[in-house]
């Protein structure tokens, strides 16, 4: 089966050449590999200069559709020839077997429509893999079908080693441009809402690079306020309102992270967020939790700033 791995990019080229390189070491003769550039100061194709690689397996190409990553997937994918779909984040890394383990897997259960993978977590971005050397030889890998999964782990990010059939992805529209942040979390919701069958693998394939929350390279999810979160959460929960009515564990998931959020911005309107058969005392109590913890900081910031001023 054809595949092709899309890597959305903007302004990243030392990180994107890194990223580019692991994909191609994964992806098989017949497949191809599309960077999307979503940059306006740093070429994408100045930075991948000097690879060596057939022209069919790389093809680099602007975004043309709404700017960020929700526009760069979807441009990518518009484009893309594979049957089967990756996706890779520009600064993260691909497990060289995980494609072929993919493929290899597909033709065993001919059912299987997307899934996604563990991932690694590194600061530094050279954490090794550690597959079982077996299994590489085997292709074959540890996991389940999404739906043996508990609610919370159903839904996934698309930096976890997401792919997807094609013909799928065309079906579901692709992701949400309309989203600032969470359009993933929102296509994970409408994969399961219309009952397509997943695939967990339970063995980290994909090193996720973890920055300084300080740092330019950190990733937009990070770098969104707290009440873009709560709203991409509750746009979630209205957009698919009649598939969590039935998801009792799904639909606490989803109001948990509401809570969270609104607990650490020391927010009261958690009261008014809380559908009346969801939960209701579990939410209050990881709301309180959070409020406590953000309160508990705030202090300790308010007595360390009023030392500092009595130092002469």
């Amino acid at each position: 089966m054809s595949c092709s791995v899309i890597i959305p990019t903007k302004d990243r080229p030392r990180l994107l050449r890194t990223a580019v390189d692991s994909a191609l070491k994964a992806l098989p003769a017949d497949g191809e590999l599309l960077v999307v550039d979503d940059g306006r100061n740093l070429s994408a194709q100045n930075a991948l200069t000097g690879i060596n690689v057939c022209a069919r397996r790389l093809r680099i190409c602007q975004n043309e559709r709404f700017p960020g990553c929700s526009g760069a997937r979807n441009h990518g994918a518009s484009v893309s020839k594979g049957k089967l779909l990756f996706f890779l984040d520009d600064d993260d890394v691909l497990h060289p077997d995980y494609i072929a383990a993919i493929l290899h897997l597909v033709d065993e259960i001919p059912e299987l429509e997307y899934g996604f993978c563990k991932v690694k977590v590194s600061d530094t971005g050279i954490a090794q893999f550690n597959l079982r050397k077996s299994n590489c030889q085997q292709k074959k890998l540890l996991g389940d079908k999404i739906s043996k999964l508990a609610p919370k782990n159903r839904v996934f990010g698309l930096g976890q080693g997401f792919w997807i059939r094609s013909e799928v992805w065309k079906k579901m529209g692709g992701l949400d441009e309309d989203f600032v942040i969470g359009e993933d979390y929102d296509l994970a919701v409408r994969l399961l809402a219309n009952r397509h069958v997943g695939w967990f693998c339970r063995e980290p394939m994909v090193i996720v690079r973890q920055h300084h929350p300080s740092s330019d390279l950190n990733n937009i999810t990070n770098r969104t306020s707290r009440i873009s979160h709560i709203s991409c959460w509750k746009k979630i929960y209205q957009k698919n309102q009649e598939f969590f009515q039935n998801e009792r564990g799904l639909r606490i998931w989803l109001f948990s992270r509401i809570a969270k959020h609104r607990g650490i911005e020391r927010d009261f309107s958690i009261l008014k967020d809380i559908p009346s058969h969801s939960g209701k005392l579990y939410l209050l109590l990881k709301w309180f939790y959070y409020f406590t913890c953000a309160t508990i900081n705030r202090l300790k910031n308010l007595v360390s700033d009023f030392f500092k001023q009595q130092v002469p």
